[in-house]
C-alpha cells in the first residue's frame, strides 16, 4: 500500500514559502544545477527543455537528478503539441460512411484521446515542478535571485 495523506511538499518549496517546517527537514544532498538535455528526445521536446531549464533553475527548483522527470515532461509536452496541431488542421471528428458512401456517423480521431492523456501527464509534472498557479501559490520568490537580463540593463544604462 502507498503512503497515506497528501504528497509531501518539497523542502525547497517550503523554504521559498518561508515555512518553519523547512528548518526541521534534512533532504538528501543532490547535485545542483541544470541537468543535461538528453539527445534521444525529439526536437520539440528539446525546444521545451531549452525554454524551461533556465526558468526552473532561476527559482531554484531544479537539480541534475530531475533530468528524467523533466525529459518525461518535455516528451509529453511535445506529443501533446503534435496532437493539438493535428486537431487544429483536421478537427476532432471524421465521417464514418456506409458501403454506399453515405455518412452514417462520426468518430473521434485518436489524437483527441492522445491530446487529453498527454495534457494530463503534463499537468501532473507541471505541479511537481511548480509550473502551475496552484503549485506556485504561497511561494515567496523574493529570496531567489533572478538572472540578469543583460540587454535590459544595457538599454537602461546599467552596464558594466
Amino acid at each position: 500500500m502507498g503512503k497515506r495523506g497528501p504528497r509531501r511538499t518539497p523542502t525547497r518549496i517550503l523554504q521559498i514559502r518561508g515555512s518553519t517546517l523547512a528548518n526541521s527537514r534534512r533532504d538528501p544532498d543532490v547535485p545542483t544545477g541544470a541537468p543535461v538535455c538528453p539527445d534521444w528526445i525529439d526536437e520539440g521536446a528539446q525546444d521545451c527543455w531549452r525554454q524551461l531549464v533556465p526558468q526552473l533553475e532561476a527559482v531554484g527548483l531544479l537539480s541534475q537528478i530531475d533530468a528524467n522527470a523533466l525529459a518525461r515532461y518535455c516528451v509529453a509536452w511535445s506529443h501533446w503539441v503534435a496532437a493539438e496541431k493535428f486537431l487544429k488542421q483536421y478537427g476532432t471528428t471524421y465521417p464514418i460512411k456506409d458501403k454506399d458512401g453515405n455518412i452514417k456517423n462520426f468518430g473521434h480521431f485518436p489524437q483527441v484521446t492522445q491530446s487529453s492523456r498527454f495534457a494530463e501527464q503534463c499537468r501532473r509534472l507541471e505541479a511537481e515542478f511548480g509550473m502551475t498557479p496552484a503549485a506556485r501559490s504561497g511561494l515567496d520568490t523574493s529570496q531567489v535571485s533572478t538572472p540578469r537580463n543583460v540587454l535590459t540593463e544595457f538599454i537602461a544604462g546599467k552596464h558594466d
